[in-house]
């Protein structure tokens, strides 16, 4: 269930997201790392692989996190559209006030959706419900 990542982000006050944009020539993905208190990012950045930058954050941050859940479920959201469409998908997990966020964003020709849970299994379960 993912809890090496979201224990991490909560002991690390820290955020975590996943993007990509059709549209980009290159560095279509986003993977990033983003501290919380001190308001900058830790590690990652625009990137044409997601696992690469996955392992440059584990070897930043000296933490072996499990990204393969988060990863999937990003992957079914993405897989999901339509080819030849211009869009936008991004999943993240945000950390505040000692607990986490999940945010789904999709965003393709004249429908733009944006859904906020309050829990793993709830994301896990939208996605399933929606994009399997």
């Amino acid at each position: 269930m993912c809890q090496k990542l979201q224990i991490f982000l909560k002991e690390n006050k820290a955020n975590f997201l996943i993007k990509y944009d059709s549209v980009r020539e290159n560095n279509k993905y986003t993977v990033m790392l983003f501290d919380t208190v001190k308001k900058e990012r830790i590690s990652g950045g625009d990137t044409n692989s997601i696992v690469e930058t996955e392992q440059k954050i584990i070897k930043d941050t000296n933490n072996n996190v499990d990204f393969n859940e988060i990863n999937e479920l990003f992957s079914k959201i993405k897989n999901s559209v339509e080819a030849n469409t211009d869009f936008v998908v991004m999943i993240s997990v945000n950390y505040s006030d000692d607990y986490l966020d999940y945010t789904i964003y999709l965003d393709k020709s004249e429908q733009i959706s944006h859904n906020k849970f309050h829990s793993y299994k709830e994301i896990k379960d939208f996605v399933r419900e929606n994009y399997e």
